[in-house]
């Protein structure tokens, strides 16, 4: 019997499966199957079949000496075929169908069915076209029969085929039931076509299939790969009967969009409603304990999968190590390890990483070769431990990486590989890479990348995209951009790694650029994109930009991703729309520790202390982040007494301080300043372990201990840092600079530049102000225009501002005033500032009134200016304009900001304005005062009648009990008769020192034999012996 049938439609469109033959099949009994039915007749016969396709015939005839199928009875076929399909035993199958063919047999539609369900499902491309050619022929179908085509195109991967007939299906009427929608919802999932999946489910909810587990799990499955969990949530909860299968794509779902918190309580959840968990349920949740850090979870989740008697389960078992080894539990770990009975591939792997992980690089390099000794084989996962654990090790044979020299890396690893038999791969050089970029070492990467060029390796998406990641690390974005552009395949994360790198490298605009690129290429940015892109909005302050980006989110269903929801809170915080914040936060149906932290931070950073306090207090789990939110908020607003309660709160309840707790503190300590407890803080940071692990750390000591007056043990704190940046650096300069030891500032600005690190505008700024605070003039010009013809810096008002405080102060007014009308850009409110202060210092009234005219524009409500100018009207005793000028103040509301000078004793903070007498030891402070006095004239001291800055009449006592009130000496008088005599007395004030006061403490310091400290509105001075470090250059 000849089958003629014409090309169908569908078999042009598909390269995949091309279903035109131009061939005869013959379809032969096989000789060797086995007989699986009792209705076998037993005759020999021979089979031939010819079947003609697109008008050609050709016939092909086998005899097979077996039993029979001649006698067979037309009712059996039907139990045969379904026989043949149970068992697999297609050939079989098709010789029954032979059979059936050559003795002119028509089926009906049943078992024209089965026909099509027998080479539909014997996985055979010809197979599947011929079923196909059979189910386009038949005049009748039921559901059955599509679902059975469905199921042969979806088992080959022809998604589209499988889309097309679905829809067909629907159209002609039939009913779409349980069996019809996994491989249709499977095939949407694999195209990615998220429009078409929901189309499906809205289907699948008319027919009530979304209560089915099978029907229901396959789309939660679906929902997870499309990253859209919380609708996986939705349909999840519509499936009547679950099992752990579906508890477990959940989890996968969770984790896969980072949501580890959510992930975590789904597990408690599962448990708490009775579903027993399986090894994958625990290995993902160690997975999530992993995520988190949590050790603490860790242990829960191992106790747990104890007394469901996974204990000695391999698979479970890996992931204990995995997970004790991330969570930095190295002892753990390797009990874990030991107590393994059964070990695989797979658990060396992971001992011997987690031994390079914990930096025991001989430890990992003798188990990779005791694990080879039993017989394990090395493989691309335990070579890359072993890689890492070379470039931890300085010795000749294994550390070839870390020391810079990748091509011996390069050729231990091919030595390895013709001893063990692995071939080289992209996780080896991806591995060597990651290295690199751990290093920011581009020389190393630059060698990886010749070898890989010589080798012809780079045509490789992963290769190529870790070599992009490698040099924007390492700030190398023309590298990066080159082979970026060149590459023939790009994914999201080739993308993403080239838009964090411009990010990174604080390359905005051009971040922002490859971002629509994305798009328009049809690459659809996902959560890290996004991420990337928050971040620079929030470095922009641009809250338009990031209602742009939260239009995206919400059009593609990713404003519940918990990492960008955060995100996206941080930038309307931070763009000062506090409103769309709040929403955010407060229609967040799920709210974490993480949300809750950043909207505490968000309020804080607004001013709203209230409000973060409350939420604060409400927090049912909190972190140590949760705690320094507040800190800091309260730090920032000058809550001082706030945030060291909060502090003292946080030790008491025995919370983990990490080092961005105490960072927070010193620079309290520093802006406080607080000697005392910054001590105290520093011995804490040595007991935690913290001393040499944070260069930020390290620094903020240094400019602690220099605002609090304790220079010298700033530079002991910067001599022991085992690694310094330019910050460091300039923390020290600026120390020295405020405490006017310039000589030090300078020979650091040339220790640095010997050291290869470029000064930049924050140093230059400290030292010209060295220069000007001990009159370096030469010195400070020679720098100014080094910064700006050796090193390329365009001076900013703050610097101009420097070189009219050096001319200032050295009396040169008429030069710092040219300098000010020559300057580039606009002068700041400090540049007049500066001019005004020499003004006052060098009595120059009518250049003082210029510089003042400019202020009272500038800045109207500054009352310091004001001050300034009646002080040069009080030096010339020309009391008019004095009162002149309080008239003014008066006019415009400007209140004159007292003078007070403080000093700490017994780590109590003790204040004194001008002529206070409400200390509790007032008496004995005037007494002490008056006798140094005494003593003072005795060396020859007068005083200075042009610091008197009142009218008060011209008679000495008077104008000598005035002087002897000023705020900073009843603060020394306290000191002096309050601390022990080797102590040093340290006093802070909000002003300038007048020029009396500095000559009574230098004769103080002669008198008693004591060291004090003062620091005024602009600098320190260190008295000593009749002597100032400011060498009366101030």
């Amino acid at each position: 019997m000849t089958l003629s049938v014409r090309p169908l439609p569908f078999q042009l469109l598909h390269n995949d499966i091309n279903c035109i033959h131009h061939q005869t099949h013959s379809l032969l009994l096989n000789p060797k199957s086995k007989i699986i039915s009792s209705h076998h007749s037993h005759i020999t016969t021979a089979v031939s079949v010819k079947i003609k396709y697109d008008g050609q015939a050709s016939s092909k005839t086998t005899t097979a000496s077996t039993k029979t199928l001649s006698n067979i009875k037309p009712s059996n076929y039907s139990t045969l075929i379904q026989d043949c399909i149970s068992s697999s035993s297609f050939e079989l199958g098709k010789s029954i169908h032979a059979q059936m063919v050559s003795v002119g047999y028509t089926p009906d539609t049943y078992l024209q069915t089965k026909i099509i369900m027998l080479y539909a499902r014997s996985g055979g491309v010809d197979d599947l076209c011929y079923a196909r050619v059979l189910f386009d022929n038949m005049r009748e179908r039921n559901s059955t029969t599509w679902n059975t085509m469905i199921l042969g195109y979806a088992h080959v991967g022809n998604h589209t085929e499988v889309v097309k007939l679905f829809f067909r299906m629907h159209r002609s009427g039939f009913v779409l039931d349980k069996f019809t929608f996994p491989s249709v919802i499977k095939a949407f999932k694999a195209m990615g076509e998220i429009h078409g999946f929901s189309q499906v489910q809205t289907l699948i909810i008319k027919t009530g299939l979304n209560h089915d587990l099978v029907v229901g799990g396959t789309l939660v499955d679906g929902y997870t790969e499309f990253g859209l969990v919380d609708d996986a949530i939705i349909a999840f909860n519509e499936i009547k009967e679950k099992n752990v299968i579906i508890w477990n794509i959940i989890f996968s779902g969770y984790l896969k969009e980072i949501r580890w918190e959510e992930a975590w309580r789904f597990f408690h959840k599962m448990q708490t409603l009775g579903f027993h968990p399986d090894k994958f349920t625990f290995a993902t949740a160690l997975r999530i304990c992993s995520s988190l850090s949590s050790p603490s979870r860790g242990t829960q989740v191992h106790a747990k999968l104890i007394v469901y008697g996974f204990e000695g389960d391999i698979f479970v078992g890996n992931s204990l190590v995995h997970m004790y080894s991330r969570c930095n539990d190295y002892d753990s770990c390797l009990k874990v390890f030991d107590e393994m009975e059964e070990k695989d591939q797979v658990t060396w792997n992971s001992i011997i990483s987690a031994k390079a992980h914990f930096g025991h690089f001989s430890e990992s390099l003798m188990l990779f070769s005791r694990m080879c000794s039993m017989g394990f084989k090395s493989d691309r996962f335990n070579l890359g431990s072993i890689l890492m654990a070379s470039a931890g090790l300085s010795d000749i044979k294994t550390g070839y990486v870390h020391e810079r020299e990748a091509e011996k890396a390069i050729e231990l690893y091919h030595n390895m590989r013709m001893e063990v038999n692995v071939d080289p791969d992209q996780f080896t050089f991806t591995t060597l890479l990651t290295l690199c970029t751990d290093y920011e070492n581009h020389y190393q990467g630059k060698s990886i990348h010749a070898h890989l060029m010589r080798t012809n390796q780079m045509q490789n998406m992963v290769i190529e995209t870790e070599l992009v990641h490698m040099y924007t690390t390492c700030g190398m974005m023309q590298y990066a951009q080159e082979i970026f552009d060149r590459m023939l395949e790009k994914n999201a994360y080739s993308w993403n790694s080239m838009i964090e790198g411009y990010e990174q490298n604080e390359q905005i605009e051009e971040a922002l650029q490859l971002f629509q690129r994305m798009q328009i290429q049809g690459i659809r940015p996902d959560a890290f994109s996004l991420a990337s892109i928050l971040s620079i909005i929030t470095t922009l302050c641009e809250a338009i930009k990031g209602k742009e980006i939260h239009g995206f989110m919400v059009r593609h269903s990713m404003e519940k991703e918990e990492i960008l929801r955060v995100m996206l809170l941080d930038v309307y915080a931070k763009c000062g729309v506090m409103d769309y914040a709040s929403k955010i936060y407060y229609r967040s149906v799920t709210k974490d520790v993480t949300l809750h932290n950043v909207m505490i931070s968000a309020f804080a950073s607004s001013s709203r202390l209230n409000d973060a306090k409350n939420l604060f207090d409400k927090m049912e789990e909190r972190n140590t982040v949760s705690w320094n939110c507040l800190i800091g908020g309260y730090a920032k607003s000058g809550y001082n007494k706030e945030s060291v309660g909060l502090f003292r709160k946080m030790q008491e309840e025995n919370v983990e301080l990490n080092s961005l707790t105490i960072l927070t503190m010193v620079n309290l300590c520093g802006d406080l300043p607080c000697l005392y407890q910054g001590e105290k803080l520093h011995g804490l940071i040595i007991k935690k372990g913290f001393e040499n692990s944070s260069v930020v750390l390290a620094t903020s000591l240094i400019d602690m201990y220099a605002k609090c007056g304790a220079i010298k043990k700033a530079r002991r704190v910067f001599d022991n840092m085992n690694e310094t940046n330019i910050i460091s650096w300039n923390a020290m300069i600026n120390g020295y600079s405020k405490h006017g030891v310039s000589e030090e500032s300078l020979l650091l600005y040339e220790q640095m530049q010997r050291k290869g690190i470029y000064p930049n505008g924050v140093t230059f700024l400290s030292v010209l102000s060295a220069c000007s605070h001990t009159g370096l003039i030469e010195e400070g010009l020679t720098i100014f225009i080094s910064m700006v013809e050796n090193y390329r810096i365009e001076p900013s008002a703050e610097h101009y501002t420097c070189m009219v405080d050096l001319l200032g102060r050295a009396g040169l007014l008429e030069e710092a005033m040219e300098v000010i009308k020559k300057m580039p850009i606009k002068p700041e409110i400090s540049t007049f500032g500066a001019l005004l202060a020499a003004c006052r210092l060098h009595n120059s009234v009518e250049m003082g009134k210029l510089a003042a005219k400019e202020l009272f524009v500038l800045d109207p409500q500054n009352s310091g200016h004001y001050v300034l100018l009646s002080n040069i009207y009080a030096a010339e005793g020309n009391w008019k304009e004095v009162e002149n000028i309080r008239k003014l103040m008066k006019e415009k509301g400007v209140r004159k900001e007292p003078g007070i000078s403080w000093i700490m004793i017994n780590n109590e903070k003790h204040v004194f304005h001008a002529g206070s007498k409400s200390h509790s030891r007032t008496e004995e402070i005037y007494i002490i005062l008056r006798d140094l006095t005494v003593r003072m004239k005795k060396l020859g001291y007068i005083p200075d009648a042009h610091f008197i800055l009142r009218n008060v009449n011209d008679v000495s006592k008077e104008k000598e009990e005035h002087l002897l009130q000023h705020s900073e000496r009843l603060a020394i008088g306290l000191g002096l008769i309050s601390l022990p005599e080797n102590s040093i007395i340290t006093v802070f004030k909000n002003l300038r020192i007048c020029g009396d006061c500095h000559t009574t403490i230098k004769l103080i310091s002669k008198i008693t034999g004591r060291q004090i400290i003062v620091r005024d509105l602009n600098r320190f001075h260190h008295f000593e012996n009749g002597e100032c470090s400011c060498g009366d250059y101030w």
